[in-house]
């Protein structure tokens, strides 16, 4: 079963952006402290496009889109994380999936957050047949 936050946090690890439950995490993003850094990235799932159904239900492609946001006291290495994210997902085949493509071809820059954390953010489209 595909569970796309996770898969694309998994090829994130894989390609050495950040570190699984240390500066990567799944689901909504969380306040830095204890146990999540100022810099970092969160991956959640954010629905998708219909599904493609061809001849029956059992054979359709999917499309289930996913947010990276990632957050950084410094502008410029925020940036540069968020580009490295953007290189190591942009095109990717992570297993059992035909393709991953960036809704946008920059980092879009969110804002600067209360605690002067800047925070950018990447929209995948993601496609795979169940």
């Amino acid at each position: 079963m595909h569970d796309p936050a996770k898969d694309i946090a998994q090829l994130l690890q894989d390609a050495g952006v950040a570190t699984l439950g240390i500066d990567l995490f799944t689901g909504p993003m969380r306040p830095a402290g204890e146990g999540t850094p100022a810099q970092c990235v969160f991956v959640r799932s954010t629905g998708g496009l219909p599904a493609d159904r061809f001849f029956v239900q059992l054979d359709e492609v999917r499309y289930p889109t996913v947010q990276v946001r990632v957050r950084s006291p410094s502008y410029q290495q925020g940036m540069d994380l968020a580009r490295a994210v953007y290189a190591a997902a942009q095109s990717a085949r992570p297993a059992g999936y035909m393709d991953v493509v960036c809704n946008q071809s920059e980092p879009l820059y969110m804002e600067q957050d209360a605690n002067r954390h800047h925070h950018w953010a990447l929209n995948f489209e993601l496609m795979y047949q169940e």
